[in-house]
């Protein structure tokens, strides 16, 4: 998955995700061609991890800041031609703290457990 779904999937050599961005949402053919085979296979693999734990997925890390709610809305499409089984639109999100999701993530069992007692 970490070959199909991590930045250097995406971006070329000289290029970084300001500009790679700059150039999709400027409708580069070269570039949102590249999105879209990205988006495809991260729909690909959130359908697979989906089927197996049957969970939500917070969409973070670097992409997060760069992710519309058309992306979002593709993925979801992608998802629902793929996947045998009905789907809720709301088990994607996209985190509302990109750059501090790993951390959160790490402590929320934690706080849910001290919060329970």
């Amino acid at each position: 998955m970490d070959t199909l779904c991590s930045i250097n999937a995406l971006l070329n050599e000289d290029e970084s995700l300001d500009s790679f961005f700059e150039k999709v949402r400027n409708d580069d053919e070269e570039a949102s061609k590249r999105w879209q085979t990205y988006l495809y296979n991260l729909a690909k693999s959130i359908n697979m991890l989906h089927l197996i734990y049957d969970t939500d997925f917070i969409l973070g890390g670097y992409l997060a800041p760069y992710l519309l709610e058309k992306d979002i809305s593709y993925i979801h499409e992608e998802i629902r031609k793929m996947t045998p089984f009905p789907e809720s639109p709301d088990f994607l999100q996209i985190s509302k703290m990109p750059k501090h999701n790993i951390t959160i993530g790490a402590a929320l069992p934690y706080i849910q457990d001290f919060l329970s007692e």
